[in-house]
């Protein structure tokens, strides 16, 4: 049975060195009929042009400066030279000779919209990282999407590796396409992807591996930061929700899945930000990332052993240590011009990866409460623990708060946050029902011109019967 003819794209700006297998894994395809797309810039022209004069199945797209360039604005300019098929390849990557017309019958058999196929990882070395596959074929009706999604949902990641059928790309406007450039372009051809499958009635995944991938550390995908990567984290994540939310809704499965997908995506954006950032910068982005209410919730089911492909606990340890790592680094970086070694004002680093692992209500504060420290804002410093003693139910918690609270007065000569931080302190002793040292706070309030009725009409009777009041 003869099929229609497949349009390839591949944009090539730079790997002069390993372009020529991409496309010859393209030209050499046991399907013939094909054309291949491939963008250039006046670098890689010579080398592509090789290739055109002896095949005329190249066709060179010709880049200038302010062009769309990505495989979501060719892929309709494809289809309407009449391209039954369209799919893309990297130009460090490579497809098996038999890809296309083996994704090509598994798309016609099963009447799928879009198909995609496994990937094995390479290095640069030729060493095997490792796969991406299914061990089975699965193929779906657009219904059973949000029961699949798990599995598909890796698939979906990428442009390449997938091969589309004109109608899916007619489905789809371009002119509607999210725009991801303020996130630097990170995750646009996830939602791309998703975007397609919105519009299509069936989707396959061929259990076989005929993709190659190369990893390559010096590709943006390692190198490139902005302060935006975050912002790209939670908006894939909230766009994968909205597309399961058009398919009827979002079950427990699925959304425990994300929470997973986004703790993985905030390791890769930690990474870059340790590549990228200076110490104060790298502090500040843990600390967004640390309170984000994303990242808060996927250690809330880090803690519970709920978040799939980890074992329990080992996202909320590693977020939270990271964050406590970063602040050490921070203050190493200021000792120089450093009105006092805040740091020694703060508690021992195991016992707040302890209180940090325990309760949110801290954290959300915490690394407003390090920048006002490092800073010598003790003022601000002093109000937000005050603000936090008030907040927070955690009794350790306010024992730390109040000694950093009273460490600040005293440097600052603050008597009024000096008193809120001993009565702060009298508290803790009376929760911890620590009677000797809640007598001597007592005592001390008092010396210090602490009204004996004010100071009483605070305590409950409880709180006074532990201290002997009565």
């Amino acid at each position: 049975m003869a099929f229609g003819c497949a349009g390839i794209y591949t944009r090539i700006f730079r790997n002069e060195e390993s372009v020529g297998r991409a496309i010859e894994s393209i030209l050499g395809q046991n399907y013939k009929n094909l054309r291949y797309y491939i963008m250039v810039n006046d670098a890689t022209r010579p080398i592509v042009e090789k290739y055109a004069q002896a095949d005329e199945r190249v066709k060179i797209l010709y880049w200038h400066p302010g062009d769309k360039m990505g495989f979501c604005f060719y892929a309709p300019i494809m289809v309407e030279e009449g391209n039954e098929y369209v799919a893309s390849l990297d130009a460090d990557d490579w497809y098996e000779r038999n890809w296309l017309e083996s994704m090509i019958y598994f798309m016609e058999k099963n009447t799928l919209d879009v198909a995609a196929c496994g990937s094995r990882f390479v290095d640069e070395a030729g060493k095997l990282r490792g796969y991406r596959g299914t061990g089975e074929d699965l193929c779906m009706d657009r219904e059973q999407f949000p029961d699949y999604f798990p599995e598909m949902y890796q698939f979906c990641r990428t442009i390449w590796g997938k091969l589309y059928s004109a109608k899916s790309i007619r489905a789809f406007d371009p002119g509607e396409h999210p725009d991801s450039e303020e996130y630097g372009d990170y995750g646009g051809d996830t939602v791309y992807v998703l975007e397609i499958l919105r519009g299509v009635k069936r989707f396959g995944i061929s259990k076989r591996i005929l993709h190659n991938y190369q990893v390559s550390f010096q590709s943006s995908s390692y190198t490139n930061f902005a302060r935006g990567r975050l912002g790209a984290d939670e908006f894939l994540f909230r766009f994968a929700k909205d597309f399961l939310r058009h398919l009827g809704g979002v079950n427990e499965r699925n959304e425990i899945f994300l929470y997973a997908v986004y703790s993985f995506a905030v390791r890769d954006t930690v990474r870059m930000v340790h590549k990228n950032m200076e110490a104060r910068e790298q502090a500040e982005a843990y600390g967004d990332i640390f309170k984000h209410e994303l990242t808060q919730k996927a250690v809330l089911l880090s803690r519970k052993g709920k978040l799939t492909g980890e074992k329990k606990g080992d996202f909320a340890r590693y977020i939270t240590q990271l964050f406590l790592d970063s602040v050490c680094r921070m203050e190493k970086k200021q000792a120089e011009c450093s009105v006092a070694s805040w740091r020694q004002m703060l508690p021992p680093q195991e016992m707040l990866l302890k209180y940090l692992l325990q309760d949110t209500t801290f954290v959300k504060e915490y690394p407003r409460l390090i920048f006002e420290l490092a800073d010598g804002e003790w003022d601000e410093a002093m109000k937000l623990c005050d603000k936090l003693l008030e907040t927070t139910e955690n009794g350790d918690y306010q024992g730390c708060l109040a000694e950093v609270l009273l460490d600040l007065a005293a440097l600052s000569g603050n008597i009024e946050y000096f008193v809120r931080g001993k009565y702060a302190k009298l508290v803790y002793m009376i929760k911890k029902r620590n009677t000797r040292q809640a007598v001597l706070e007592y005592q001390d309030l008092l010396e210090m011109g602490v009204s004996e009725d004010d100071l009483n009409e605070r305590l409950s009777e409880s709180d006074k019967d532990i201290i002997g009041l009565h």
